[in-house]
Order: structure tokens, then C-alpha cells, then sequence
């Protein structure tokens, strides 16, 4: 059952985690980041010694004019709760599409949706930097429930491990001084709308949700209404369980891959060497999950590295024959010699 969006904020991240610090809020101006903005607002009003808010706003630039009025209208809302406001805007070789929720720029689309995870990493790189400048120790973001569900299922269907299960915890590290807080996890769409008309507060509707050439919008528009059709009414808890159950398993995992690194990684500055022959006699799951921390910690793109990669990539490790090299996703290079496997990224 899904809790109210405060009851949601006082459960995963009450006022006195928050107190006495600085928070970035990222808000778009749809009717999660403004549910957030005016709860964590009425929070800090009525408690003392709770955290100033700092409201920020990314523009990508993408729908013309109408991007331009969401900035506005954030500006307006952080002005109206006397609120400082902080804007950033893409890059000027942004693509700009004036109409995402039409078909008219449908020979763009595709480009669109290769570049969904570059609109993200530009928007996490501007709320970083001014959480730092700004002295914030953690930004907040408004994802819930049902982003939670459309997270993991988007995971599922490409292709993922625990971690892609696992997906949008309540806390992670953005950088090494702040901490992404997400609050509103534990209530849904239907009740923040609730919150909303209940406080009587406007948000701006987003269009380009409507258009299904996005995968996130095909699951939100086409395939839960279809499995609520077919009678799996209540797939959106069962996803959240698993997800939960895959957090367990990975909290496991983290617990054991630490002294797995220890062990069998080293860094020259140029390459990351991992010992096969200690490497070779975990369980498959761990392998996997100490691979994923190296890409990781070295910042190596994970997003094309699919089941059939990390399969070509176990078989150098685990083979005791000799393998040629192999070229991976995102410029990364591996080989082994002497039972020894390098890393290396060609980019660098």
C-alpha cells in the first residue's frame, strides 16, 4: 500500500536527518518535483532547525519554448516560497525538438532516445557542482514508487544483474561529498497528485511523457495498463518486492566484494590488472559484481555492457587457455597474459 508522500519523507528521511545542513532540490516542475519542493517546504518552515533548501532547475533545452516556461516556472514557485533559486542549461549542441509528444520530428526520435542517458548524466553533473559550491550535503529528488517499478522493469527487459533490481534506493553517493536523498519512494503517482490538489498547487505537464518512442513511456502508458488488463492488478508491489529482495542480496554482495578487490585488483595508472587465478574461484555472482564496482570506480560506461559482454568477458578470466583480446563497449580494452587480466580504457 502506498504511503502518503509525508508519510513516505518521514520514514525513509525524517526532518532531523536534514536538520542544520543545506539541500539542493532538483525540480523539473511536473507534480513529483513540486510535491517534494512544497513538502520539504512546509517541513522546513514548521521545524526548527531544519535545513535551507536551495531550489534547482535543469533546463536541457530540448522543446523550445515550453522548456523555457518550466524554468520560469520554477523560478516563479522557488520565489513564491522565498526560496534561493539556481538554473543550469545544456550545452548548445543540445538537439532541440519542438514537439516531442507529436510525430513530426519522428526521423529524431531514435537519436532522442540514444541520448536519455547523456540528459541524465548532464543534469547529475550541474546538481553535484552546485551542491558543492553551494556547501549542500545532499539534493533531493522526487522519484517514487511507480518510478521505482519502471526503473527496474526498463532494467529487466535490456538486460541486468542484482544491481539493475536493486535500482533507486532511497540514498546514494553522488560525487564524494554529497548524497542523493529520495524521499518520496515509498508513495506513488496517485497519492502525490493527491497531495497536490489537496494543497492546492500547480505543476507544469510535461508532453514529451505522452510520446511511446521512449522506453520509460511505453512502460508507464502501454504495458502496465496492459498487464492491469490482464489481470496482474497488483504487478506493481510484486516488482517492488523483488526489487527490495535484490537489495538484499546485493548488501551481501557489498559486504564481499571489498576484500575480493583487496585481493585480486591492482592499478598501475594505466591499467587495471585482476589476478585470474584467485578471480576464477568465486561464484559467478560475485564476479560479476566485483567487475561491475572496477567499471565503476574507474567511470567506464555500463549501459552496453549486456549479458552477452560480461559472458565474453568471463571467458578470458575463466579460461586456461590462451584468448585473443577483446574490444568492449565504451573503448574498453582486455586481455591476459600470464594468467593475469588487463583493463584498460582506450579513451584515456
Amino acid at each position: 500500500m502506498s504511503l502518503t508522500p509525508l508519510e513516505s519523507l518521514q520514514s525513509l528521511w525524517p526532518p532531523n536527518r536534514w536538520r542544520d545542513v543545506s539541500v539542493v532540490v532538483g525540480v523539473s516542475g511536473g507534480a513529483d518535483s513540486i510535491a517534494l519542493l512544497g513538502l520539504m517546504h512546509q517541513l522546513a518552515v514548521t521545524n526548527a532547525h531544519c535545513g535551507s533548501l536551495i531550489v534547482a532547475h535543469f533546463n536541457h533545452r530540448l522543446r523550445g519554448i515550453e522548456s523555457d516556461r518550466d524554468e520560469a516556472f520554477v523560478r516563479d514557485m522557488a520565489a513564491a516560497f522565498g526560496l534561493r533559486f539556481e538554473v543550469g542549461h545544456a550545452p548548445d549542441h543540445t538537439v532541440a525538438i519542438a514537439d516531442l509528444a507529436g510525430d513530426a520530428n519522428t526521423e529524431m526520435l531514435p537519436q532522442i532516445a540514444d541520448s536519455e542517458e547523456v540528459w541524465r548524466e548532464q543534469r547529475y553533473a550541474f546538481l553535484e557542482k552546485l551542491a558543492c559550491e553551494v556547501g549542500a550535503r545532499y539534493v533531493a529528488l522526487a522519484h517514487h514508487a511507480d518510478d521505482r517499478v519502471e526503473t527496474v522493469l526498463h532494467h529487466l527487459f535490456r538486460g541486468t544483474g542484482i544491481a539493475g533490481l536493486a535500482s533507486l534506493k532511497p540514498f546514494r553517493n553522488l560525487g564524494e561529498e554529497v548524497v542523493i536523498a529520495r524521499p518520496l519512494l515509498l508513495s506513488d503517482r496517485e497519492a502525490i497528485r493527491n497531495f497536490l490538489a489537496s494543497e492546492k498547487l500547480s505543476f507544469r505537464e510535461d508532453q514529451s511523457n505522452l510520446n511511446n518512442r521512449f522506453t520509460r513511456n511505453k512502460i508507464r502508458n502501454q504495458l502496465s495498463p496492459f498487464l492491469d488488463d490482464l489481470g496482474f492488478i497488483h504487478h506493481r508491489q510484486a516488482v517492488l518486492r523483488l526489487s527490495e529482495h535484490a537489495a538484499e542480496i546485493e548488501e551481501w554482495l557489498e559486504s564481499l566484494v571489498e576484500p575480493l578487490l583487496d585481493r585480486v585488483v591492482s592499478w598501475d595508472g594505466t591499467e587495471v590488472q585482476v589476478d585470474c587465478v584467485e578471480f576464477s574461484k568465486q561464484q559467478r555472482p560475485l564476479q560479476r559484481h566485483a567487475l561491475s564496482r572496477i567499471w565503476k570506480q574507474r567511470g567506464w560506461p555500463m549501459g552496453a555492457m549486456n549479458s552477452r559482454t560480461w559472458q565474453r568477458l568471463f571467458a578470458l578470466i575463466n579460461s586456461l587457455d590462451e584468448v585473443p583480446a577483446i574490444h568492449l563497449p565504451g573503448g574498453i580494452s582486455a586481455w591476459r597474459v600470464e594468467g593475469v587480466l588487463k583493463l584498460k580504457s582506450l579513451k584515456s
